[in-house]
């Protein structure tokens, strides 16, 4: 099967950005590649289901969050190139009923948001590793940063399971937290405390439907 293929696009000032759900069809493949998401009122992009490649992405400036992982489908979901997120209410957000996995061969960078990482669900994986080419033509191993985060770089709160082992990241988290082990983002120093004045604008972001995000996609829907 011929993959659906979306290349050098951008989504923005819209409700919500480039959105994707993939309904388990056997072989089916979505490539997405060198794609903007910006100023959109919802998120960035929106992904859901099985055979779905992001090939280098720069999300931004989204008011809830970046990138969202969708419910109720089994996703394998891979993040390859340079991906980035950043300067989001939450920069890579799962919905609670997510399921599967997002595999990260690239390089996954969630900095500058109010939170970098989000999983929400108990039934989801995120991996890190694998071989990757990115912008540079550069070969390695996926790595994850999620560093200068308003709140918190990773707050695991499903808990979903982290695998792999290039991770870097360093604000405080919440006690308990299940969390992959990462380098420091600023080696020699300590850890910034949470900003709690973005406690508000964390709660006024999740006020916002789980079901919302399934229907933003007034614009770039891409069901396959």
């Amino acid at each position: 099967m011929v993959p659906t293929a979306l290349i050098y696009s951008e989504f923005y000032n819209n409700r919500g950005g480039l959105g994707v759900i993939q309904y388990n069809e056997a072989d089916a493949k979505v490539m997405i590649e060198d794609v903007t998401a910006k100023n959109n009122a919802l998120s960035g992009m929106y992904l859901s289901g099985t055979g779905i490649t992001v090939n280098n992405a720069n999300i931004r400036d989204n008011d809830v969050a970046g990138l969202v992982i969708g419910n109720n489908i089994e996703n394998e979901i891979t993040l390859a190139g340079d991906v980035s997120i950043t300067n989001n209410v939450n920069g890579f957000l799962t919905l609670p009923a997510a399921q599967g996995t997002v595999r990260v061969t690239g390089n996954l960078i969630s900095n500058r948001n109010v939170v970098g990482l989000l999983p929400l669900s108990d039934n989801f994986t995120i991996a890190v590793g694998g071989s990757y080419s990115g912008k540079s033509g550069k070969s390695g191993s996926g790595s994850l940063t999620a560093c200068d985060n308003n709140l918190y770089d990773i707050q695991n709160a499903g808990p979903s399971t982290f695998e792999g082992s290039d991770y870097t990241c360093d604000t405080a988290v919440p006690p308990g937290a299940d969390l992959p082990v990462c380098k420091p983002c600023h080696p020699g120093c300590p850890s910034p405390e949470p900003d709690e004045s973005s406690f508000q604008i964390l709660s006024a972001a999740f006020e916002i439907n789980e079901v919302d995000f399934a229907d933003h996609m007034d614009h770039g829907e891409i069901p396959v």
